[in-house]
Parts: structure tokens; C-alpha cells; sequence
């Protein structure tokens, strides 16, 4: 992933072949000569969120967080703060398991969603690095 998803340069994209998953893809679509490797830091993120919650095993359920996610810029700290009891949600839904990992007061899943709060900051120069990534705590 990542650095071969750069769809910006004719080379990359190969002949009759896609590099790309658009599901794993960054906002940006394209690779950020700021931030180069920030396009595979956000992609890993979308897979750990399939790794530590089995809701989201599924394409499907992954795209419908992603599509909850968009309007907020992805920004994971206001989604924690949408998914509150009491706020009222986009659509009526209830509390998913994402949520309830966001709303966690258990130190592991609040350190898991420090972590991927970080990894899929809209901005790419914001995001969190690969090396601080894995120095997180909850690695």
C-alpha cells in the first residue's frame, strides 16, 4: 500500500492493474510530498480497525464508518463526542462498536483510540507517524 497508491503519476498505476483498494485509501487520494508515507499510516488504521473490532470485518461495515466519518473529517474525537449518551446521532443509529471503543474507560481501548485518532488525521501533515505509532502505548 501506500507509497504504489499514488494515483497522481501514470507509472504507478500499472497496466489494467489497480495498486489502490479505494476502501484503504486516504482522504488525499494522492501521496503528500510533506508528509510521503502518511497515505500508508491512515491505511493502517482502517485495518487495525478491522483487526481489533470483528464488527468491522466486513467491507461493508467498514465503509459505513468511513461514510459516518467523512462529514467530520474524520476527526475520531468528535465522532467520541457525537457517540455520547445524550447527543443525538446522525441518523438515529445506536452506539456501535466503534463507539463504544471510543467511549471505553478501559486504559488498553482508550490507548487503542489515542492511537488510531492519530493515524487518520484528514491532514496528512497532522497524522501521526509510523515511528510514533509504533511507540504508542498501546503497541
Amino acid at each position: 500500500m501506500g507509497s504504489c497508491c499514488d494515483w497522481s503519476s501514470p507509472f504507478k498505476r500499472g497496466i489494467r492493474t489497480h495498486t489502490l483498494d479505494p476502501l484503504y485509501g486516504a482522504p488525499e487520494q494522492r501521496l503528500s510530498l510533506a508528509a510521503p508515507f502518511a497515505f500508508d499510516v491512515f491505511s493502517l488504521a482502517l485495518i487495525g480497525i478491522r483487526v481489533l473490532l470483528p464488527a468491522y470485518a466486513s467491507e461493508a461495515r467498514l465503509r459505513e464508518l468511513l461514510s459516518r466519518l467523512a462529514p467530520l473529517d474524520y476527526d475520531l474525537y468528535a465522532y467520541r463526542e457525537a457517540a455520547r449518551p445524550g447527543v443525538s446521532r446522525a441518523g438515529g443509529g445506536a452506539v456501535d462498536d466503534f463507539a463504544r471503543l471510543a467511549l471505553s474507560t478501559d486504559p488498553a481501548a482508550a490507548d487503542a483510540f489515542q492511537l488510531l485518532a492519530g493515524m487518520m488525521q484528514e491532514d496528512p501533515r497532522q497524522r501521526r507517524t509510523a515511528e510514533a505509532a509504533l511507540r504508542a502505548g498501546f503497541l
